[in-house]
């Protein structure tokens, strides 16, 4: 006959049972602020510096549910920025001023280190529940 002991399981289904929808979204609103915030940083980084406005036009709105999706929105109000960004034409209209690709450059490198980020506030958070 064998015997089984499921007590550490109802233990560890019921610290599971604390995670409410509502800590879910609250963690996964933390993870997307944080996510926008570096992207925010690392795009200002990149920003080429003549006399400053460029650079201190990055803005962004927090994060925001929208169906099942977070989202936060990184932008620039400088009206030149989609210029320095992907590039434009000289004033002549005989050469091509390449982009500097601020923006793009830093979602590349974010979208590499993303997943070892949210592994570390998952597991984190985790830690909490069965502490």
């Amino acid at each position: 006959m064998i015997r089984c002991n499921f007590n550490d399981l109802k233990v560890f289904r019921d610290n599971l049972d604390k995670l409410t929808n509502a800590e879910y979204d609250r963690l996964a609103k933390e993870c997307c602020n944080e996510i926008a915030a570096r992207l925010l940083r690392m795009t200002q980084k990149n920003t080429p510096v003549a006399t400053g406005t460029l650079k201190r036009a990055w803005n962004i709105e927090p994060a925001e549910k929208k169906g099942n999706v977070w989202v936060s929105v990184i932008y620039n109000t400088a009206d030149y920025a989609i210029y320095v960004e992907y590039g434009h034409r000289t004033t002549n209209h005989k050469g091509w001023v390449t982009g500097r690709f601020m923006l793009t450059n830093a979602e590349k490198e974010i979208e590499r280190i993303v997943p070892q980020l949210l592994e570390k506030r998952l597991l984190q958070k985790l830690g909490e529940v069965f502490d």
